[in-house]
């Protein structure tokens, strides 16, 4: 139910990254011009008998503040085309609650979320796509705004308010529910159900620019105001069903924090006030766009009582309102024709030809002529008609169902008058394209509802009908507060008591105490939450310490929301996987540097000011970035820079970005490796220059994603049955075009083997590791070179802390230091080349590393041990690795005794048996 035009004062606040919905109105809206009451816009959600209708389980049963029925608070439904899933974001102070009012966490302020259904439950996702909470419902509780804000607020995507989907923003609370589709809701759908929950007041300030629009005739909107809120507060469910009111028309228009200057006047010079009854109870308050220049009472339209002491009574404000607009079509019958007149002839040809087929068949009406029309009002033809069954004649509806047309002076060919022939009309006749009956095609506006026959009579004799004026008008259901109406009223000099008298009779304009102030909102910073979650501004390497020399485990993008374990004022703990990782806390700063237009068709004027005045050439387009100066310096207008001068954009029609966003600020480059795996192979860890990476096979080739541009070369490791290293394939790599690489380096597999742990068995307590290379490829890498690859040294790299292991990595650093020591095997120092050699077997000359005076508390522990080998080209200079191994003592010493190696009473068996009791004995405690 709207009319007039109206400027729309865009309104809304700082709002984050969202996916944006197509704005199906077109660029008018965006553009400032708006109808409330055009059916092209929003009363395609309702059928005209169900607007502003009552559903049967509402009514408010307590007027006492506080519970379930507090009439303080309303819960809208709000509508969307997708009951899948939604996008929303928040701004200020909001925590995620569970089903039982539990905190969860604090929302991200400024920030995408999605909840979508999975199964019978909800899913609740950041930006990032990560899971963060799972239930059958739950909501998004308000807290009191921070310093900056002057309230809260929140953005849902898509809200199609009965019609083509649009952004919108609200202020109260976000309810979020699953519900199957049966009791309650066996009429709607099974899905998602948001619901915002809002201080009544404030939900009255979203609905009136809805419903009548910015209007400088106070007396109209304070009306409007008054009767809204009866509906509002009648329609509060007691049957349980999550929410009392649809956000479009089957209840009342709600477009969330959608403001004019006037009608939040009204509803703030209202506030509390409520019509009531002679029996000084609120009463069924109904309102719609036009009467059609007759109200029309409850009972007659919805089969209802409880809406005052309503009678059927001509408005002639409302016709005058109406008239010359598409909300009025009427057509005029000559009593007297002429013949040639177009309605007449429709009447012809359409309802007195077919009458008279029957007896002349093939009959056609340009064989036919008449010499008078008259004209009655007919019965009603349908039995479940409510129109006519009234208690009263004034409670007896004007328009009709049916006219009774009776054709006189009827010839056939120009002779052989007839007898008046009577033909019955449905009022569906009339509309130009029926569902059924006849195609007179007289009236074109299909939001119209209602049809009227008025006589007219000659000017000197009263008795004379000279025409039949038949009225085609009704925008909505006629009952109660005509909106049209009363605007023309209210401009006519009436006051709110005489336009709500009219409208309402035997009615009265009472205050409720109950219908008091909102509720005080608490404070966030004292609310206990069950988790933290962070959301970067920025990409960020995750440790796997708070270290920037330990393990890189990967990268977090900007806008990836983190699980945050602990923080200080360097470093993040997060949840990373299965394990914890380590961010630098700057990457959590999100700072705002652009703004994107969204949620717009075709165009967008940019303001002067907040709210303010626009040069009509000044247009943004959907997807332009702008400077952003500052966000949300005025309520719901960002301050910008366009075309160098100084603008404004509303909220609604942008989203912010973040440097990362903007492209302020580069991304984070990751690089691919890509290895085609050797027969033999199956372990899918890719060694990038020592540094395991976990891989994706596809079709024989092994890829890992990696952080630098710089590495060397990469292994891969083969084992056999019992886990035991068996085979490594080295491949060199070379980064060009944005891209690795790989070349297999045949001559150097194999190079590193593995020959196993042995411990001591007298004195300290001690471990050591054997590796072996090659003798032919130890001589190649000395003389000829492999791949123009020398070689400069090998040894061992010892472990001595396995609990760090997956935290720093396990290599030789660049500078040679390592984060625990090495021992080596063969280099050259002062010209002098050390050589230590174990043994040789099989043609492998095999060396050791030795760790001893282990204490009795690491006799468990797993010491983990690889060999590496230096080799040069010249220019550079590459660390290769063997497959790290690691066993503890007590490993050993356990495999030595029950192996039978010594008896329990030699020297060697009781210093072994010692390191075994000792373990298991304190394994016990």
């Amino acid at each position: 139910m709207r009319k007039l035009l109206c400027i729309i004062l865009v309104f809304a606040f700082v709002l984050g990254a969202l996916p944006a919905a197509s704005l199906a109105q077109g660029d008018d809206e965006a553009n400032g011009v708006y109808d409330p009451f055009d059916p092209e816009n929003q009363d395609q959600g309702a059928a005209p008998e169900q607007r502003h209708s009552y559903d049967p389980q509402s009514s408010v049963k307590s007027f006492a503040a506080g519970g379930a029925s507090d009439p303080r608070y309303v819960n809208v439904l709000l509508s969307q085309l997708d009951h899948a899933k939604a996008a929303v974001c928040f701004t200020g102070n909001y925590a995620l609650c569970d089903a039982s009012g539990t905190p969860v966490f604090q929302i991200e302020s400024d920030y995408a979320y999605t909840i979508s259904v999975s199964g019978a439950l909800l899913e609740l996702r950041a930006a990032d796509g990560s899971l963060l909470h799972t239930g059958a419902g739950f909501y998004f509780k308000e807290y009191a705004p921070p310093a900056e804000l002057e309230y809260n607020y929140f953005k849902v995507a898509q809200v199609s308010n009965g019609n083509d989907p649009s952004d919108r923003i609200y202020k109260g609370e976000l309810h979020c529910y699953y519900q199957a589709k049966s009791g309650l809701y066996e009429s709607l759908w099974a899905g998602l159900y948001l619901v915002n929950r809002i201080y009544i007041e404030e939900y009255l300030k979203g609905v009136l620019p809805a419903e009548i629009g910015d209007s400088p005739y106070a007396a109209a909107l304070q009306a409007q105001a008054i009767v809204a809120r009866n509906f509002a507060v009648q329609s509060k469910r007691t049957d349980g069903r999550v929410f009392d009111l649809y956000d479009y028309n089957r209840s009342q228009v709600y477009f969330g924090i959608y403001v004019f200057d006037s009608t939040t006047k009204a509803v703030n010079d209202t506030a509390g006030k409520l019509l009531v009854g002679s029996d000084s109870k609120p009463i069924r308050a109904y309102y719609c766009d036009s009467n059609g220049g007759y109200t029309e009472t409850a009972k007659n339209e919805y089969n209802e009582s409880g809406s005052g002491d309503e009678r059927v009574q001509y408005d002639d404000f409302d016709l005058r309102a109406v008239r010359g607009t598409k909300y009025l079509e009427e057509v005029t019958i000559p009593a007297t024709p002429i013949g040639s007149e177009t309605e007449v002839r429709s009447l012809i040809a359409n309802a007195l030809v077919p009458a008279l087929q029957a007896t002349y068949p093939g009959l056609t009406a340009d064989r036919v002529t008449i010499t008078g029309i008259s004209m009655a009002n007919g019965a009603c033809y349908s039995a479940a008609c409510r129109h006519h069954s009234s208690t009263g004649p004034e409670h007896i509806c004007t328009h009709f169902c049916s006219i009774d047309l009776t054709f006189s002076g009827v010839a056939i060919d120009g002779s052989g008058l007839l007898s008046p022939v009577v033909v019955n009309l449905k009022d569906i006749d009339f509309y130009i394209a029926p569902a059924n009956g006849r195609p007179l095609g007289f009236f074109a506006t299909g939001e119209l509802s209602h049809y009227w026959l008025i006589p007219n009579y000659s000017a000197t004799d009263s008795s004379v009908v000279v025409s039949y004026t038949i009225r085609h008008a009704r925008h909505g259901s006629g009952v109660g507060l005509s909106q049209r109406g009363a605007l023309l009223r209210a401009k006519e000099k009436q006051t709110l008591e005489e336009i709500l008298g009219f409208y309402f009779p035997g009615c009265a304009v009472q205050s409720y105490s109950a219908l008091g102030a909102a509720d005080a909102l608490a404070s966030i910073s004292g609310v206990t939450f069950q988790k933290t979650y962070d959301v970067l501004g920025h990409d960020a390497y995750v440790y796997a310490k708070s270290n920037l020399n330990s393990l890189i485990l990967g990268v977090m993008g900007a806008d990836s929301c983190a699980l945050v374990a602990s923080s200080n004022d360097a470093w993040v703990k997060i949840s990373y996987g299965a394990r914890d990782g380590f961010i630098q806390k700057a990457a959590f700063a999100r700072v705002f540097t652009k703004i994107r237009i969204t949620n717009v068709m075709k165009s967008i004027n940019v303001r002067q000011a907040p709210n303010g005045t626009y040069i009509d050439t000044e247009l943004a387009y959907p997807g332009e970035t702008f400077e952003l100066i500052e966000a949300n310096s005025a309520a719901g207008w960002h301050k910008i820079r366009f075309n160098g001068a100084i603008r404004y954009m509303s909220a609604r029609y942008s989203e912010l970005l973040t440097a990362v966003a903007a492209g302020n600020e580069a991304h984070i480059q990751t690089h691919v490796v890509s290895v085609s795996v050797p027969t033999g192979y199956t372990d899918t860890k890719l060694w990038i220059d020592g540094v395991a990476y976990q891989g994706t096979l596809s079709g024989g080739v092994l890829s890992a994603t990696i952080y630098t541009n710089a590495a060397t070369n990469a292994v891969m490791y083969s084992y056999n049955a019992a886990g035991t290293p068996a085979g490594m394939s080295v491949w060199l790599l070379s980064f060009s075009g944005g891209a690795y690489a790989a070349t297999k380096i045949d001559g150097l597999t194999d190079l590193l083997t593995y020959h196993g742990f042995s411990a001591r068995i007298q004195g300290n307590s001690g471990i050591r590791f054997k590796s072996g290379i090659s003798e032919s490829t130890r001589n190649a890498l000395l003389t000829t070179g492999i791949a123009g690859y020398a070689l400069v040294e090998y040894g061992t790299v010892a472990f001595n802390y396995p609990q760090f292991y997956d935290s720093y990595p396990f290599i030789i650093c660049q500078n040679n230091e390592l984060p625990t020591g090495y021992g080596r095997s063969y280099w050259i120092e002062n010209g002098v080349t050390k050589d230590f050699i174990v043994e040789t077997v099989d043609g492998r000359i095999r060396f050791a590393s030795v760790r001893i005076n282990i204490g009795d508390e690491n006799l468990d522990t797993d010491f983990i041990f690889r060999a590496y080998i230096k080799l040069t080209n010249g220019s550079n200079t590459i660390i290769l690795y063997g497959a790290p191994m690691s066993r503890s003592i007590y490993t050993i010493a356990k495999f030595y005794m029950d192996r039978g190696d010594y008896t329990d009473d030699s020297p060697e068996g009781i210093f072994l048996n010692r390191i075994i009791e000792y373990v298991e004995s304190h394994d016990k405690e």
